[in-house]
């Protein structure tokens, strides 16, 4: 049996397995206001009650009123990608979620739907899935795509338990960054990164693990002597 207790300081409500069962709307007091009290679970303040004839277990206390559908909803957390993790490109990210119904119960893979997306410099494109009924797997990182380090992934993960409560999440995966240190001998000659040109020595800012294109134009004149590139 899941039993829930709302209070906002106007209105009480006792919830049995999702549904409202009594309402007090004469509550003038917050559990706040109680002061340093010692509560319990399973047992009165009064020695002369009796003990809960039962078991409890899952107990949660949150700081503030939730509404029915908070309390009803699945939980689910991604446990892979762990925050901080950075990707490079050639990579294999590994992602992995759990999810429990609001009675703790373990969801099925059936409940899971996952999506990626990439972002790129505002802009917005599909990457994975949409994906159902796994919890776990990967997905490969390309080694092509913009040149720009204003990018990342986005993994969604929506979860949906028997009783059609939804509950979604999500985790951003940043790039690992890293620098192209470009030179020509001798100095002062120009480069081509990307169709981009460059005048080298330089360095540039880039994404780990893609793939770039890199040329040099010629002849190229420099001090009264012609060179090109060997």
């Amino acid at each position: 049996t899941h039993v829930a207790v709302t209070m906002d300081g106007r209105q009480g409500i006792l919830y049995v397995n999702g549904h409202a069962v009594a309402v007090n709307n004469s509550i003038n007091l917050l559990p706040s206001d109680t002061g340093a009290t010692k509560n319990n679970f399973g047992k009165s303040q009064f020695s002369a009650d009796a003990y809960f004839n039962g078991q409890l277990d899952s107990v949660k206390i949150n700081s503030r009123t939730l509404s029915i559908g908070e309390i009803t909803a699945p939980t689910l957390s991604i446990t892979q990608p762990t925050a901080g993790t950075l990707y490079s490109g050639g990579n294999n990210l590994a992602f992995a979620g759990v999810a429990t119904d609001y009675s703790d119960a373990l969801l099925a893979p059936a409940a899971f739907a996952w999506a990626g997306e990439f972002h790129h410099d505002g802009f917005t494109d599909p990457f994975l899935g949409p994906l159902i009924g796994v919890t776990n797997g990967t997905m490969p990182i390309p080694t092509t795509g913009p040149a720009s380090t204003n990018v990342f992934y986005r993994l969604n993960l929506r979860v949906t338990d028997t009783n059609g409560n939804q509950e979604s999440t999500f985790v951003d995966v940043l790039p690992r960054i890293g620098a192209l240190n470009l030179a020509t001998v001798p100095p002062g000659l120009q480069l081509s990164l990307d169709g981009s040109g460059q005048i080298a020595p330089t360095s540039v800012v880039a994404v780990a693990g893609m793939t770039r294109s890199l040329s040099a134009p010629a002849p190229q004149s420099l001090a009264g002597s012609n060179y090109n590139f060997v």
